[in-house]
């Protein structure tokens, strides 16, 4: 059974929380459509933005989330993927992260892996890495929880 997830863009580096402070905002937002499958893994990128995104999802912040999930779940998966765009990506407002925690969000449902949030959050950081080189977890925090967000590591 699929599961849609619409995550919000969010604002990070409030003032001086640099690193540790984020806000969801309502509008824009990214929904993201997860199957579980057989066979390999496709990922369709659609809507307004899509054509920023890279042609290979392997270099998206959406495959680093999927191995871990692989991992945890100790189990080798296909997923189906379609990402409606709905963030502008590099436009500050979080679109990696975004993509990154709907699709933690939407993997540890369909697999009752039983993941609490802050395990989430750090999942979703690892997808970061693709985008900016390192593990963030402001802008996958405020997409996966909303509202104001203090990260506390």
């Amino acid at each position: 059974m699929p599961i849609c997830i619409r995550s919000p863009a969010s604002i990070a580096n409030l003032g001086p929380g640099f690193d540790v402070l984020s806000l969801a905002i309502q509008e824009p937002y990214d929904d993201v459509y997860v199957e579980l499958s057989r066979g390999d893994d496709r990922v369709d990128f659609m809507g307004d933005y899509s054509h920023y995104l890279p042609n290979d999802y392997r270099a998206t912040t959406l495959y680093p989330v999927i191995e871990e999930f692989r991992r945890i779940a100790g189990i080798d998966f296909g997923v189906h993927i379609v990402v409606k765009k709905g963030i502008k990506p590099a436009s500050g407002l979080g679109s990696s992260g975004a993509d990154a925690a709907a699709l933690a969000y939407a993997l540890n449902k369909l697999l009752n892996a039983g993941l609490d949030y802050k395990s989430l959050i750090r999942v979703a950081a690892l997808g970061e890495i693709a985008a900016a080189g390192t593990p963030h977890m402001d802008n996958v925090a405020a997409s996966l929880l909303g509202g104001l967000v203090i990260i506390n590591q």
